[in-house]
């Protein structure tokens, strides 16, 4: 089971949550069932696929005690994050649009992708700049201090002692990586060699 994730840009914010997790973040109360969040996750999963369970879950209503963020999600905005992750959809493939189409309740399609992927479908929910349906809008230096701020933060965990990929194994292409890392090399001022001369000295 994956944990639900929070990722904080400079013009973009991105939520994303599993059904098979009690709320922190995205999910109204209605989506939690309580009395299952201690099994495990196939038990989970045989519990909320059973159309009594499901139903009374979507018959629940938002409570007062619930983060007013996320009091009534826009399903308009919000995406089946999909594996491997897709962070750049239309807007034909929001929640929102797709109930509209097939004459379904968001709430019961939000309910169904969580249960997804062996219940680890993900919710994806941009909150800034995604009007036109792509991160076109953030700025290049946005980006740059993103990145450069990621790439601190994974050198100081690694150096911690944290033993963990940069990224998600099939998550971006290795165009995405060559690119990237290419880039990263020459705004440094490192040659390949160098990083490979690194290498044999760290074991990295």
């Amino acid at each position: 089971m994956r944990a639900g994730l929070l990722f904080v840009g400079f013009f973009l914010v991105v939520a994303t949550r599993t059904l098979a997790q009690p709320p922190a973040i995205i999910l109204p109360e209605q989506f939690v069932d309580h009395s299952a969040a201690h099994l495990p996750l196939a038990e989970k999963l045989t519990r909320l696929h059973q159309p009594e369970v499901r139903a009374a879950i979507l018959s629940e209503s938002a409570s007062a005690t619930d983060d007013p963020l996320f009091f009534r999600p826009n399903y308009d905005k919000m995406y089946l994050l999909g594996n491997p992750p897709d962070y750049e959809q239309p807007k034909e493939n929001a929640l929102g649009p797709q109930a509209s189409r097939l004459g379904r309740k968001p709430e019961e399609l939000a309910y169904d992708a969580m249960l997804s992927d062996e219940g680890r479908g993900m919710l994806y929910v941009p909150f800034l700049n995604y009007a036109d349906g792509n991160l076109d809008a953030i700025a290049a230096e946005a980006l740059q201090a993103l990145i450069a701020s990621a790439c601190r933060l994974y050198r100081a965990r690694r150096e911690a002692g944290e033993e963990f990929a940069p990224v998600p194994k099939n998550s971006i292409s290795a165009t995405d990586v060559m690119v990237t890392a290419s880039g990263l090399l020459k705004a440094t001022d490192l040659a390949v060699f160098e990083l490979g001369m690194w290498q044999n000295w760290t074991g990295r």
